[in-house]
């Protein structure tokens, strides 16, 4: 919902339903939420005020806003859903389906069906044995539906016309009990002159007369009697079927509205011309500012200066956040201004944040309930306590010390005023999610990244990362069979690469994987890739599983029914885990387990009979590969009819038996998959900029808009970068020269810790700097170990490897005795300093 902030024109909002409405039904039903309703009602609220106008889909609605906005008078309208009907041809078809179901997989189409079989389709089958029911929609995905073993069930899915469906069914249910808006699918079979039985939920906003045009209730038995009359008698069914298309034409056909949108669509220039813009920070310069926060591991920052890479290029400024304060020089190689947040006074914030709770503008309850500025934190820290257990040893000194944190952060925006925000993750220690807060505080749009799903690719997501992103929330598109195929390519491709995310290893056939494995030959496999268990994705988006213990005793339970061996692949961030033996597992699992770290990962996919993973991007990568997956939390791929959608023991079960048995349908997975990697294309960002510069910069050009980030019209080709440091001057002379440059090598971090990524933090040797720079250490006229060990001979430069916060001139002047230059570089091997003699 972004409105660019030079938009001086009229500003309509259109509301398919108040969100935190939806959200506390939700609650109410017993689903338990992951996040502050409190947060998200404060946060609507401050969305809603910045429109003239706004839409509500029902009366109810309409009324809801009035109090919501209060003391503002913002003018609501009220427009039902609505479409047109030239198309739909009444009574065209045969009647093969009894009942009809439509709906998304969304928890509350979920759980109103499954109460309606339970309550209604099992006492009507009983009298109705040769019912049919048919069931249309993603919710035909969901675990819960793919279990129910009932003939009379034809679960559809997704199909191309709808509206045959509609004319072949004599009933349409709406059994929801939750939810909020208003539900297009009774529109739809109001449009269809079709006979409903639904929840006063269901019908929620819609003018049906019991008896008349439809059947309301919220009583069960009432609902199964309204269904055995109808399908009893034709004369009534027809009758009721009269009143809904009467119904239908009369409020919800788009003639019938044209009078209120255009009255909508009046604009009152006068009015609007007074209203005061969004404010922008960039009103004094040409181009917006985003103000990106990188963890200071290498790989994120090289995701992260290749975001800012393409924001630049696509109109807007960019400037870094950082935790530590060193590694500076790869920022300003690439033409940007960083800040640290090591460069603030700590004890400074920590003071503030302590008078700030004395003072009641942050309060910490006695149930660890966290409040600041009025805004509930309490999720937020929920969170990090349990990736990170051991932050909290004392709740409010981490507290404290990350609202420290968020004040330093709220000062630099009110320094340099962004126009948005870009943050790692959003869920995690600190920093993650402490931009996140100050974007919400400060009503600042803020955009998530996070690694991507293939490799060298990153995600840019303004709506969340994983499974609360825009990728997990969208369908799969219709795609041509041109398109189709250009994209079967690139999966081929993507195969016989043998490129992985996760730590390569060796390849093999399927005999030579299975004699390494130590499995017979005619034995099959299910290949299990661990997670790390304080991974976001795991602890936020997996609602069953939480350890890979609780994984491995269901997977193992059910692998032991059909004989088949588990291999398990322990996660290379997981250091804990490394050591577990295929005996020892086998031991504690009851069922033959392998433990199997150096094959690779394509290879032990290929010849898996499936994978099992939580939400794991090996399950992309097996999906590519064609291969069944079972899916036990939410992933950014699953509820897309693709996966094997499990929550339980017994879903995993079945899904193995479903493919042991051959049921498993290849052809349709194979198609679905490609359909979802073409989403793929307009999604991720390209790690590597030679190769996707164009498609980055479009990318991100499109994600500025979503948050309604104004930029210029032209796509900025050519970058000034700042003219080059001294530093990076004289070491690109000598790491380019192919003379008779003499130089020595100082190396002063043998056993520095390179922080890398994640817990991955090798100690850097000399060894290391040979494989990363093997020209330069062979041309090298000597290379020392120590600061206390001076060359017999005189050079030209000399290269210093050296922490950077142990950098100091007088230390290292006395060098100059025997070089006419000292190069200093950091533990990553890039230049921060020169001296000269």
């Amino acid at each position: 919902m972004a409105v660019p902030a030079s938009f001086a024109g009229l500003r309509v909002l259109d509301t398919h339903d108040v969100q935190h409405l939806l959200e506390e039904s939700l609650a109410q039903s017993g689903k338990e939420q992951e996040f502050s309703l409190i947060k998200m009602k404060a946060h609507e609220k401050r969305l809603l005020s910045q429109f003239d106008r706004l839409v509500a889909i029902n009366r109810n609605e309409h009324a809801y806003l009035k109090r919501f906005l209060q003391p503002a008078r913002k003018p609501i309208y009220t427009v039902p859903a609505f479409q047109a009907t030239e198309d739909i041809v009444l009574g065209a078809e045969e009647m093969k389906y009894d009942f009809l179901f439509v709906g998304s997989s969304a928890t509350f189409n979920r759980d109103g069906f499954l109460k309606f079989e339970e309550e209604v389709l099992a006492a009507l089958h009983q009298r109705y044995p040769d019912m049919k029911v048919a069931v249309v929609g993603s919710v035909c995905d969901t675990a819960a539906i793919k279990k129910l073993r009932k003939k009379y069930l034809h679960r559809l899915g997704y199909v191309d016309d709808l509206s045959t469906i509609y004319d072949q069914s004599k009933i349409v249910v709406v059994p929801i009990m939750a939810g909020a808006g208003m539900k297009i699918k009774l529109i739809e079979a109001l449009a269809h002159g079709k006979a409903v039985v639904s929840t006063s939920l269901g019908a929620d906003g819609v003018d049906i007369e019991s008896g008349l045009s439809g059947y309301i209730t919220d009583d069960w038995s009432e609902f199964r009697d309204h269904c055995e009359r109808l399908l009893d008698d034709d004369e009534l069914r027809q009758n009721i079927e009269s009143g809904a298309l009467e119904l239908y034409l009369r409020n919800h056909h788009v003639s019938g509205n044209l009078e209120t949108i255009g009255e909508i669509l009046k604009t009152d220039f006068e009015r609007v011309s007074e209203r005061s813009p969004i404010p922008s920070s960039a009103s004094d310069a040409s181009e917006p500012l985003g103000l990106i926060f990188t963890p200071d591991a290498r790989h994120l920052v090289d995701i992260n200066l290749a975001l800012g890479r393409a924001l630049r290029a696509a109109g807007s400024r960019v400037n870094f956040l950082k935790f530590e304060k060193t590694g500076y020089s790869i920022f300003h190689k690439n033409g940007f201004e960083v800040t640290s947040i090591n460069e603030f006074d700590r004890k400074a914030y920590r003071a503030r944040a302590e008078a700030a709770l004395k003072s009641s503008v942050l309060r910490i309850g006695a149930d660890d309930r966290v409040i600041y500025r009025g805004f509930d934190l309490t999720e937020d820290f929920e969170f990090h306590r349990a990736a990170f257990p051991n932050h909290f040893k004392a709740f409010n000194n981490t507290v404290l010390h990350s609202i420290s944190l968020l004040m330093m952060v709220e000062d630099l925006i009110a320094r340099l005023r962004p126009d948005y925000l870009v943050g790692w993750n959003g869920n995690g220690p600190h920093l993650m999610y402490i931009l996140k807060i100050a974007g919400i505080i400060h009503s600042l749009p803020v955009i998530h990244t996070e690694r991507g799903l293939l490799p060298n690719t990153f995600v840019a997501d303004a709506k969340g990362v994983n499974f609360k992103g825009h990728l997990a929330g969208s369908k799969l598109p219709l795609i041509s069979s041109r398109q189709a195929a250009q994209l079967e390519k690139q999966i081929e491709k993507y195969r016989s690469s043998k490129q992985t995310i996760v730590s390569q290893g060796t390849t093999g056939s399927k005999a030579e994987v299975l004699a390494a494995l130590g499995i017979a030959q005619d034995d099959n496999y299910v290949f299990f890739p661990e997670q790390i268990e304080i991974d976001s994705n795991v602890i936020i988006n997996s609602p069953q599983y939480k350890t890979m213990h609780a994984v491995m005793t269901d997977i193992c339970a059910a692998a032991k029914q059909f004989g088949l061996t588990v291999v398990v692949r322990p996660h290379p961030e997981n250091t804990g885990q490394q050591d577990r033996t295929s005996a020892e597992m086998t031991k504690a699992y009851g069922c033959p387990v392998v433990v199997s770290k150096d094959i690779h990962v394509h290879s032990l996919i290929e010849h898996a009979k499936c994978v099992v993973t939580i939400n794991s991007t090996v399950g992309l990568e097996a999906l590519l590969f064609n291969k069944p997956v079972i899916a036990l939390g939410n992933a950014t791929y699953s509820f897309k009819g693709m996966t094997f959608d499990a929550r339980s023991r017994q879903d995993i079960e079945l899904a193995i038996a479903s493919i042991v048995e051959g049921r498993d349908d290849a052809t349709s997975r194979r198609m679905k998959v490609v359909r979802f990697r073409s989403m793929l294309e307009d999604y991720l960002f390209d790690l590597d900029n030679r190769l996707g510069q164009k498609r980055n910069i479009a990318r991100a050009r499109n994600l500025l808009g979503q948050i309604g980030v104004d930029v210029p019209r032209r796509v900025v080709t050519k970058v000034e970068l700042p003219a080059p440091k001294p530093h990076w001057q004289e070491y690109q002379k000598i790491a380019s020269s192919t003379g008779d440059d003499r130089f020595g090598i100082m190396f002063l971090v043998e056993g520095t810790a390179r922080y890398l990524t994640g817990p991955n933090r090798p100690a850097i040797s000399l060894e290391t700097l040979r494989e990363e720079a093997p020209n330069l250490t062979k041309k090298a006229n000597f290379v020392l170990t120590s600061i206390k060990d001076l060359p017999d001979e005189d050079v030209e430069a000399m290269l210093i490897y050296c922490r950077e916060s142990e950098y100091a001139e007088n230390k290292y002047k006395h060098m100059l005795n025997k070089a006419q230059k000292l190069i200093f570089l950091d533990e990553f091997f890039e230049p921060f300093a020169t001296m000269k003699a």
